[in-house]
């Protein structure tokens, strides 16, 4: 299970939540969290995480990265909290830190949270290929699980422009 930590709802027009209540350039556009807030987010964290476990997933990753939740805490421009989420790199790391730390009280010392990096070093899994896989062929995964080797389509230079 993949835990990609986007807070609203386009849907329902419901605003992001984040630390300081910035959005990635700086400006205002929420309320920052109150610690209370930050608290029911961790323990929805480590509920998804249990359920994963109980559903029988292998492991959970939690997205730490491209301006998601995890990532804004870590960063001074969208992090200007003066609590103990806010501050130095320590402080501002201290909201990945709980939150690491409830999943893994949730799912026990065994269960894998966040084992990406580690395949990676392993060369058991190539983010790179399966990108340039995915841009090609955006049903490549379905292709793959229901194995339709055949139908998957080769990545060319091309497949990039597509994105813009």
């Amino acid at each position: 299970m993949f835990f990609q930590d986007r807070w609203s709802s386009a849907e329902s027009g419901s605003l992001s939540i984040g630390p300081s209540g910035l959005d990635l350039e700086g400006n205002k556009v929420t309320e920052p969290m109150a610690e209370e807030e930050i608290a029911k987010v961790i323990e929805a964290f480590a509920d998804a995480a249990a359920n994963a476990k109980r559903l029988g997933f292998d492991g959970v990753e939690i997205q730490g990265a491209h301006g998601y939740l995890v990532d804004q805490f870590f960063w001074e421009k969208t992090n200007q909290r003066t609590d103990r989420y806010g501050g130095n790199i320590i402080k501002r790391a201290q909201f990945a830190v709980e939150l690491v730390e409830a999943i893994r009280a949730a799912v026990g010392p065994d269960y894998p949270i966040n084992e990406l990096l580690e395949r990676l070093n392993n060369n058991e899994f190539d983010l790179v290929a399966v990108g340039r896989a995915l841009l090609s062929d955006p049903a490549w995964a379905t292709k793959i699980r229901e194995g339709r080797i055949h139908d998957l389509q080769t990545f060319t230079p091309e497949a990039l422009k597509t994105l813009f």
